[in-house]
């Protein structure tokens, strides 16, 4: 099983990629496939048409979250700071759909939005937390700032207490990787 995101964005080319035991590609998937094209930030090099991939605990169905941008970019070449975080802040992926692939054969077998199911911030900041910690479990930074992300909504909605243990976890997390 292979992900890949450097396809310069190309629709046709084959991003999601099956192998069997003996490493015989079994089946493949294009970006133009299993991505929102028109939605997925893009650089030069890559379609950040991702999240990551998961499997399921009895390892038959692999998962793969999907992103999209948040919003459309109101300057594409932003010349402020204000501009330079607008821009960000829009290219910053969020969750669009849950792709479900079967691991004996690589065929897509189901495809469900995540996005109405992550409109609460709450419930979106806690998959987040969930997420980081099932992919990239030693990205303590990520973690500690999404740590840090709910803190200020416990806060915002005074769940002081929560809120600091919340603040205690990013801080352990920051002082760990220093």
């Amino acid at each position: 099983m292979t992900l890949l995101r450097q396809s310069g964005g190309e629709p046709s080319a084959k991003v999601v990629i099956f192998f069997d035991q003996a490493g015989k590609q079994i089946a493949d998937h294009a970006l133009q496939d299993v991505a929102a094209l028109k939605l997925v930030p893009h650089t030069i090099s890559a379609a950040h048409w991702y999240r990551g991939g998961l499997f399921t605990p009895d390892q038959t169905t692999f998962i793969v979250e999907t992103a999209v941008r948040t919003c459309d970019p109101p300057k594409l070449n932003p010349q402020t700071e204000a501009e330079i975080t607008e821009l960000w802040k829009c290219e910053s992926p969020t969750p669009y759909e849950e792709l479900r692939f079967s691991m004996s054969d690589g065929a897509l077998v189901s495809r469900e939005s995540v996005r109405e199911k992550y409109l609460d911030k709450e419930k979106r900041l806690l998959r987040e937390l969930e997420f980081i910690r099932a992919i990239h479990p030693t990205n303590q930074v990520s973690l500690a700032e999404v740590y840090e992300d709910y803190a200020a909504f416990l806060r915002e909605r005074q769940r002081v207490e929560e809120a600091k243990k919340m603040e205690r976890r990013a801080r352990v997390l920051r002082r760990a990787y220093r």
